[in-house]
């Protein structure tokens, strides 16, 4: 950085990220989230329970995540025309915590 150059925001709010969470998303089981599709209820699990999951953990998460998975496949597959406006946001709104946590993941320096 320069002087006179701000940080982004992004940047600044990335940098506050718990490290069990940036710790999490940089392991094996962060980029299987990811991989998988539900990291943000794995980053939902790690803010509220703020311990690393265990496997049965972890099974839980992925049932829980079950719904917002088949509704992202669903609606990701229809033209945008085709979504009502409450889906559109929905998707929009999935689609920007899967982004969230893939930066979570690039700061923790996991290749996801």
């Amino acid at each position: 950085m320069h002087d006179g150059e701000q940080i982004p925001a992004e940047v600044k709010h990335l940098a506050d990220i718990a490290p069990l969470i940036r710790a999490v998303f940089a392991h094996a089981v962060g980029r299987q989230a990811l991989a998988e599709g539900w990291a943000p209820e794995l980053l939902d699990d790690l803010r509220h329970n703020r311990r690393w999951p265990r496997s049965y953990a972890l099974g839980q998460i992925r049932q829980a995540a079950g719904e917002a998975l088949r509704r992202h496949a669903h609606l990701a597959g229809a033209g945008s025309g085709q979504l009502s406006p409450a889906e559109a946001a929905w998707l929009r709104d999935r689609e920007a915590r899967l982004a969230h946590c893939r930066s979570i993941a690039d700061l923790a320096g996991a290749s996801a």
